[in-house]
This record gives C-alpha cells, sequence and structure tokens, in this order.
C-alpha cells in the first residue's frame, strides 16, 4: 500500500547547532519525561535510613514542586538496574542503592513514597527496569535472594565485566515478566519503560554457543547466532507487553534505544532510508524497529546525545513511528545544558514541528541535571529547569492517547461542591483520574490548557489562596488517558452537543493534506478513525478545541482504503455527544494532463485540487529521477502551463507535483508524456547580419531561438564544400558561440581577413527514436574575419548613456564595464567597475564607438570634436 505523507530527512549539522524553528503553542497533549535513578545518586541521593529519611523526603518534595512548575509530566523512575529492587520486590534483593547493602531494607519504600507524592502533583510514574543486567562485575553476592546463589546458570558471567541474565533462556524471560507483574499489581505505576540494556557489549559467541547450537538443531532456520540473539530479545519485549496488558490494560510500555539503532540493511528491510549506526543491532542484538513494526510496545524513546544531529535523527525516528503507527518521545542527555541549554528548547519545539500534533514526546536525561544546571542566557544565570517552565513547558500539558491501547467510558463528575479551600466531588469508578480548571471571573469555561491547574489521584482538591476568587470544573480523567465532560460549580445541566461533520464528505475522497472539518461546537472534540463502521478498530484518537484537525496528526493513511470517521464532544456540563459516522477514501494529488504522445511544446499540466490552502510545485524533467529538471513553477493553483522555449520535439518527459500545506509535503506519481513530432524551422543569422560582413575576434556567431529544437550545429570552415570546420552545439537557451578568437579549423585559429564560411542547422528528436538527433538543413552566410577586436553599430539611448562634449561618460549606475573603440576596431580605452562618471577627455579626437556592459548596457555612437 502507498502511503499519503512524506517527510524529507533533515540534513545533518556538522559545525554548528540547528537553526531556529517557528515557535507555537504547546499542545494540549505531550510526555515530558525525566529519567530518575537511584544508581546515579538522583533521588534518593544514598541509602535511607531511619537518620535521614525525613530529609529524603522533604528534598523529594521540594524537587518535585520544582519538576511540576516547569511543566514536566512524567517520571521515568528506575526501580531495577541490577536484578535488585528500590520497592519491595518479591523476586530479589533491595538494591544497596536505597539499602546501603544489598538485601538490606531501607526505612522506607522509596517507590511506595514517590508515586504517593507524585500523584499527588499530578505526575506520573513509569517503572524504570533494566530487564538483564546483573552487575558490573561478577560478585554481587551479597544477598541469598542473589542469583549466583539461587540460579548460577541462569548468567553468563564475564570475568571483570558485565554480567548479565542469559536471554536465551525461557526461565530467565519468565522471571523478568513476573518481576514486571510483580511491580504492575503492587504499585500504581503509569508506565512501563526498558533503557538500552540487552545483550552486554561485547558478549563472545562462545558464552551462549552451546544454547544456539541446541536451538539449531531444533530449528535449521533459527539463523545466525546474532540473528537468534535478536530473536531472543524480541521473544522477551513481546512476552513483557503481553503480562503487562494482562495485568493493568491501560499502562503503555515503552523502550529507550541506542539513537541510531539499525544497520542499513536493517532499516532497508523495513522500508526506512539508513543512518549510519550498528552498536544496538550487532553489538547488544536488539532491533527496535522490529518492536515497532510487530507493535510489541506504545513508544519508543531513542537516546538523541547529539546536538548537532538532533533533526536529522529526530525526523528519522518521526518517520519510522509514522510508519509503523506508535509514539516517539525522544531521550536528550542534559550532560551540556550547561553550555547548549536553550537548544534543548529549540529542539523540543523543532519535535513538535514535526511530529504529529498531540503524540509528541521528549525525555530528559537527567533528573539531577534537569534540576541543578544553570546556564548563561541572554546575558545571566538561568535554572534550566526554570527556563523550560518559562519558555516551551510553559503550558501544563495531559499524556497522548493511545489509540491502540484505548477504552473509551465516559462517565460525569457528580457531587462537586466547595467548602472554604477544599473543591471536593464524588469518586468516579475506581482508578479514575481527575483534571481541575480554573477560570477567572467571566472568562470562557472550556477545558484549555491554559486553565489546567493539575491532575488528581484522588476526589478532593486544595484550592491555592491565589485562586479564591476563581470558578472550578473537574472532568474524569481516566487511566486510558481519555477526559470526559467537565462539570462546573454552579453550572446548569446542558444537552448533549453534536456535532455536523463537514469534510470529508461521506464515501468521498479526501485530497491530500487536507483537514478533518466539522461545524463549530464551542466544546473539546475528540475525533476517532477506525478502519471497519463499527470502530473495532480505531486507528487514530485525537483532541482539539477547534472544528478542525490535521489529517496529518491522525497518521499514516494507505492511499485507496476505506476508513471511517467521527467526531465525539464534551461539554460542560452536558454528557458526550457523538457525530453520524462517515467513510472516506483518501488520494494524495495526482498529474492529470498531459499524457500520450502528442502533448504540445507549451502544454498545460494539470492534477488534481487538494484541501484549500495547499501550494504545489510543479518539476518537468528529462528523466524520472528528475535529475534533470528543464521547468519548474509553484503555485496555488492546479496548472501551470510551461514556458516557450523549455521543451523540444518528440521527446519524453516527466512531471510531478508536490503538495505543500501547514510545512507539510506530499508528492504525486511522476507522470510521462511525449512532445508531439515536428521539425524545428532552419535557424537564421543574426551574427553575421548579412553575408561578407566582417567579424572581429570578439565577437560571436550568433542565431535566432527556434522552437522545438534540441540543439542548434554550427559550423564555420575556409571552404564552401565544409571539408574542414570548426564546430559548435548550441545547447537549450544557448545562442551564440565563443568569442571567433576562441575558434581552431583543425588545430590553426581564424586568419585574419579571409572570407569564412558559416552555417547552422537545428537539431530534433523524433518519438521513435530517442538515443539520436535528426537534423534539419542548413542555412549558410559568410564573413571576414578580422584579428583585431570591434563593435557592431551602436545606437543612441540618451536617457541612460551619456558623453558630454568635454568628455564625461554617465551612466545611471556605477559598476559598469566601459570600452571605447576607435573606428578601425581598435580599442583606446577600457575601465571595469566604472564609477557613475567616467572621464574620457583623454582620448583623441575621432569617432568612436562606446560599449557599456552591466545593469545599463548599451552601445553608443560619439564624435569628439
Amino acid at each position: 500500500m502507498k502511503q499519503l505523507y512524506a517527510i524529507a530527512l533533515a540534513a545533518a549539522a556538522s559545525a554548528a547547532l540547528m537553526a531556529p524553528v517557528d515557535v507555537h503553542a504547546a499542545d494540549f497533549r505531550e510526555h515530558r519525561a525525566i529519567w530518575m535513578t537511584p544508581f546515579l545518586k538522583d533521588w534518593p541521593s544514598a541509602a535511607i535510613t531511619s537518620g535521614n529519611a525525613s530529609t529524603h523526603q522533604k528534598y523529594l518534595r521540594t524537587q518535585l514542586d520544582k519538576i511540576k512548575a516547569s511543566g514536566i509530566n512524567v517520571l521515568y523512575f528506575h526501580v531495577r538496574s541490577h536484578c535488585d529492587a528500590n520497592y519491595r520486590s518479591k523476586y530479589e534483593p533491595w538494591s544497596s542503592f536505597v539499602g546501603g547493602t544489598r538485601g538490606n531494607e531501607p526505612a522506607f519504600d522509596p517507590l511506595d513514597f514517590l508515586l504517593k507524592e507524585a500523584h499527588e502533583r499530578g505526575i506520573e510514574v513509569y517503572a524504570w527496569f533494566n530487564p538483564y543486567r546483573y552487575c558490573g562485575a561478577y560478585g554481587n553476592g551479597q544477598s541469598e535472594l542473589d542469583y549466583e546463589y539461587t540460579h548460577p546458570e541462569w548468567l553468563i558471567v564475564q570475568q571483570g565485566k558485565e554480567s548479565i541474565l542469559n536471554p536465551g533462556l525461557p526461565e530467565v524471560r519468565q522471571r523478568i515478566c513476573d518481576v514486571i507483574a510483580d511491580v504492575v499489581d503492587n504499585y500504581d505505576v503509569d508506565g512501563i519503560v526498558f533503557d538500552d540494556y540487552f545483550y552486554s557489549n561485547p558478549t563472545p559467541m562462545s558464552l551462549d554457543a552451546d544454547l544456539y547450537n541446541a536451538a539449531v538443531a531444533a530449528d535449521p532456520g533459527v539463523g545466525t547466532q546474532l540473528q537468534w540473539r535478536v530473536s531472543n530479545i524480541n521473544r522477551m519485549v513481546a512476552e513483557v507487553g503481553a503480562v503487562i496488558k494482562q495485568h493493568k490494560p491501560y499502562l503503555p510500555f515503552g523502550i529507550s534505544p541506542a539513537g541510531i539503532a539499525s544497520p542499513a540493511h536493517v532499516t532497508s528491510e523495513y522500508g526506512l532510508p539508513s543512518i549510519s549506526g550498528e552498536w544496538q543491532y550487532n553489538a547488544i542484538a536488539s532491533d527496535p524497529l522490529y518492536w515497532y513494526k510487530h507493535q510489541l510496545i506504545d513508544f519508543m524513546s531513542p537516546q538523541i546525545y547529539w546536538t548537532t544531529r538532533f533533526d536529522e535523527v529526530q525526523t528519522w525516528w518521526n518517520n519510522a513511528a509514522r510508519k509503523f503507527g506508535r509514539h516517539l518521545y525522544s531521550s536528550v542527555t542534559l550532560s551540556e545544558a550547561q553550555t547548549y541549554g536553550s537548544e534543548f528548547d529549540r529542539e523540543l519545539e523543532f519535535s513538535r514541528s514535526i511530529l504529529p500534533e498531540n503524540q509528541n514526546g521528549f525525555v530528559y536525561f537527567r533528573y539531577d541535571n534537569y534540576l541543578n544546571t544553570v546556564f548563561r542566557y541572554e546575558g545571566k544565570g538561568v535554572d534550566f529547569y526554570d527556563f523550560m517552565g518559562t519558555h516551551s513547558q510553559a503550558e501544563p500539558a495531559l499524556t497522548p492517547l493511545r489509540p491502540w491501547n484505548n477504552v473509551y467510558a465516559p462517565v460525569n463528575v457528580t457531587g462537586l461542591s466547595r467548602n472554604g479551600d477544599q473543591l471536593t466531588w464524588d469518586a468516579a469508578p475506581e482508578g479514575s483520574r481527575y483534571t481541575v480548571y480554573a477560570f477567572a471571573p467571566g472568562q470562557e469555561q472550556r477545558a484549555y490548557n491554559t486553565n489546567l491547574v493539575q491532575v488528581r489521584y484522588t476526589n478532593s482538591f486544595t484550592i491555592p489562596a491565589s485562586l479564591a476568587g476563581y470558578t472550578f470544573g473537574v472532568a474524569v480523567y481516566d487511566r486510558y488517558g481519555n477526559e470526559y465532560s467537565m462539570i462546573t460549580e454552579g453550572g446548569a445541566a446542558a444537552e448533549a452537543v453534536v456535532p455536523e461533520l463537514t469534510y470529508p464528505a461521506d464515501g468521498a475522497a479526501a485530497a491530500g493534506l487536507f483537514d478533518f472539518t466539522w461545524q463549530p461546537t464551542g466544546c473539546d472534540c475528540r475525533i476517532e478513525v477506525a478502519t471497519d463502521a463499527a470502530f473495532t478498530d480505531i486507528i487514530a484518537v485525537n483532541t482539539t478545541a477547534e472544528s478542525a484537525f490535521d489529517a496529518y496528526s491522525v497518521g499514516l493513511l494507505d492511499e485507496g482504503k476505506t476508513y471511517y470517521w467521527r467526531v465525539r464532544t464534551h461539554a460542560a456540563n452536558a454528557p458526550a455527544g457523538c457525530s453520524e459516522v462517515r467513510s472516506f477514501t483518501t488520494s494524495r494529488v495526482a498529474v492529470t494532463s498531459p499524457s500520450g504522445n502528442d502533448a504540445t511544446l507549451t502544454p498545460e499540466i494539470t492534477w488534481t485540487e487538494g484541501f484549500p490552502g495547499t501550494v504545489y510545485r510543479l518539476e518537468v524533467s528529462r528523466t524520472s529521477d528528475f535529475k534533470q529538471v528543464v521547468f519548474e513553477d509553484s503555485t496555488s493553483a492546479c496548472s501551470s502551463t510551461v514556458a516557450p522555449g523549455t521543451l523540444f520535439y518528440g521527446s519524453r518527459y516527466y512531471a510531478r507535483v508536490t503538495a505543500m500545506r501547514n510545512g507539510r509535503t506530499v508528492q504525486s506519481d511522476p507522470v510521462s508524456f511525449f512532445t508531439a513530432d515536428g521539425v524545428p524551422a532552419i535557424p537564421t543569422f543574426v551574427s553575421p547580419a548579412a553575408s561578407g560582413v566582417t567579424l572581429h575576434k570578439d565577437q560571436v556567431i550568433e542565431v535566432t531561438p527556434v522552437d522545438g529544437a534540441s540543439s542548434m550545429y554550427i559550423q564555420v570552415s575556409p571552404t564552401e564544400d565544409f571539408k574542414t570546420y570548426y564546430r559548435c552545439t548550441l545547447r537549450p537557451g544557448e545562442y551564440s558561440t565563443p568569442a571567433l578568437s576562441r575558434a581552431r579549423v583543425g588545430t590553426k585559429p581564424l586568419v585574419d581577413g579571409q572570407t569564412y564560411y558559416v552555417r547552422v542547422c537545428a537539431r530534433y528528436f523524433e518519438q521513435a527514436n530517442q538515443s539520436s538527433e535528426k537534423d534539419t538543413d542548413y542555412n549558410v552566410s559568410t564573413f571576414v574575419y578580422s584579428n583585431t577586436e570591434g563593435v557592431e553599430d551602436a545606437s543612441v539611448d540618451a536617457s541612460t548613456v551619456t558623453v558630454s562634449a568635454d568628455g564625461i561618460l554617465s551612466l545611471p549606475v556605477s559598476g559598469c564595464d566601459v570600452t571605447v573603440y576607435a573606428a578601425d576596431g581598435s580599442c583606446v580605452f577600457a575601465l571595469s567597475d566604472a564609477a557613475a562618471m567616467v572621464d574620457l577627455s583623454a582620448v583623441a579626437p575621432g569617432f568612436y564607438v562606446v560599449k557599456v556592459a552591466g545593469p545599463a548596457s548599451t552601445r553608443l555612437k560619439w564624435i569628439k570634436r
């Protein structure tokens, strides 16, 4: 299937940071996360003891307040880094990073405390796991639960190197699933994420050769040992995803691979352009594109840790995410934030400019850098977190919806009341969250992100003193991310709003870069696109406060395939409404004419009309790869006429159109056509203007343009039979030879005073033979060659160039080249890049021709008395 949208891969910047991009308001849904790990002393920064427990807790509360104020809505907390636990696990020992000694219980459960405090501020927490890593050098051995005691057969051990659980063992995959299920069942986490630790680098092939050989014996089709290792990781990812969805189907599952994750032979298998980098696949045996293609994960967070390549790599990942219908939340390292702090603001804005609306994401590595980096901005030191919170993250955002993992069950808040500074309401179905909005007196009561105060995990909210005079609204915000109708304080009950769909029409073909549109509703809307009329296979869900939505943000749509769409509404104090269901197909821009074998030399190229506001770029080329474009035009119309003198008779051409709208592009398939056969007119001479005239060495043979000619062929010979000659082929747009001083008959230059014969013909193609040109008859003339410089007769244009009686040449502009020739053709004065006034008073009295070359080009006669 052909898919509609294509975005060109951005070029890499090699020496400087990328150029700024246009800044726009943040999407209402955006994944903004921070990697947070006790392993690197983020939080807790040391073992939790009874003596320091309150200090750890107070510090976290303070930092979470900063994080919330800066616009962050997700934390990735490192719960398991080395087959250990920063939570209460029934399978593995407490981590030394929180317990001091491996297996030692900390004074409080850090995951449990973090969840309560983060959720109190409306921040989601994803549990971050390393599935295989056991220890940096073999010998944890501090707890009776350590695998070197309980299951040494599960370990791949390298003395002095990183030891891991063996990915080739089904028992290891099962333990990983059990560990994750343990967390999912016992903690109210909001998602699961892995980073890029799979097989260690290196893991010599000898260390698991026995398992591989057994696998080959059982199934000779397993491939090479590297391919077998990759398949082991793929099985683990698939099984983990299934376990997560079995226990809590609303939880997202994502992985953070290396920024450049696949070698060229792998990317080509997935229909993506190559991008240099083989470590992820060849060294640690993992294939992120497989997880995307087979939809084993909900999002990818590639580690794009190069400021000079961010735009290039982010664009590549965006294309991959859109191709496979999953989300992209790229990770960036803040190790250089002290130097390039504002660059990360620019990178976030760039991401928004290319990623689908409300599906953007950005993840910062890591917590300590985010909160404790100061950099220079506009001449003063600023905190990084505060800078982001007052720039691209100034407005709060909910996290993106996942159409492939979404259960829609609308329910409204009831019992909303205020008692002093306490806002309370009845609890919605178990596990629900809520969004709280605040409205100033007289302000429109809509669920805009500028009015969002907080996400709540409980059915109460303490109103800050600064908002005491505001009116509040609360909506149910379920664990799938759906937000339903907002109920406001004192708001009168309203009827459901049913939108009227306007584009595309039912059963119509939606053109190229289009918007879904419906009649204004004055409420919050949810657009859904499915492959079936019953909406059992929803492929896109998005939300908007407008009455239109860019189809680009819906995702890649297969050309010609039938889809179905509808719009749901959530109006204040009203039940959910729903439009009718409409079907549509998608079509991209297509060239409609000319076609066949009879196009004129100035054909009108036409193409299908796109959505209003689309601009088109037409290209006409001699070759199908468009490396020889002969005509281009940009227009808002759906046709363009090729300029005269561009095309040849009897020749094949290719035409394509690129549609452009809202920064997106879609390109038509190329269409080929032939111009009709014809014979060009025989060219005539401009110079020599008549037979027998003198042509000087600085002059040229010049001919008239001829429509339909692919070239013109000039010969200059000392004999009428043209047995020896100088030849010159004029390509399209060329109408004169080089100066005659460069002409050679054989190896000899032209002879002063000798008469020469000159002839010219036009060359052209016929449709039946594109490999060689045919010639018209010749036009023949003669001239006498002079080995001196000279000019043709000149005409006076007193309005632009004049010479006064005393010899002052006046030019309308400076920068021209001035040459003065005597009656015999000799040059008596020459000046390059002349000023607007040129003094010729030193030239002796006589008859002259003044030649001016430049913006004021002309020739004029001048008689100095």
